[in-house]
């Protein structure tokens, strides 16, 4: 019920800051125009459509899953922050020590099959599905922290290998004298 008069409250403020409109609708929508253009849309399950989706038939965009939802914006927007619950797990298993780091061989491989990073869905997917926003974090998460285990590695092969050349370099220059 929060959920609900929230919305509520959001949409009798835009009607009195832009003089909109406010209709019902069979379905028990609550339409707000200005003249014949409908701007915003307040469902019954207290969902909020903004811009484009208000207009639409709602029930036909298969990919928004609309009784999850309570807030839809058909078109940019501006934040000044935006705070993202993740609430299922967080990556950091990518640093425990039973975590099988892809080798770097392995990873090329995959790339040039699939096209794209392996826990990450490829651009078909997201084009036509969307992305959960929280579930995309976390994934870029795990890529960079993988990506630090990489460069972790790499240093020490770079240490290990500088160390080395010293070495000889060193023997080298006691053979010269």
């Amino acid at each position: 019920m929060k959920k609900i008069n929230l919305a509520l409250i959001l949409a009798l403020l835009l009607v009195v800051s832009y003089s909109l409109q406010a209709q019902t609708t069979p379905d028990d929508r609550l339409n707000f125009t200005i003249g014949d253009a409908n701007y915003m849309t307040l469902r019954n399950n207290g969902a909020l459509y903004l811009g484009e989706a208000a207009l639409a038939d709602t029930d036909d965009r298969t990919c928004l899953e609309e009784d999850n939802y309570l807030f839809f914006v058909d078109g940019k927007g501006v934040f000044e922050e935006v705070r993202v619950k993740v609430s299922d797990y967080w990556c950091d298993y990518v640093f425990a020590p039973d975590y099988e780091l892809m080798p770097l061989p392995t990873l090329k491989r995959y790339i040039q099959q699939h096209h794209h990073l392996p826990n990450i869905p490829a651009a078909a997917q997201i084009e036509t599905e969307g992305l959960e926003v929280a579930d995309m974090i976390t994934r870029q998460m795990e890529k960079i922290e993988e990506l630090t285990l990489h460069t972790i590695a790499q240093e020490e092969k770079i240490q290990a290998l500088t160390q080395a050349v010293e070495a000889l370099q060193q023997q080298i220059n006691a053979n010269k004298d």
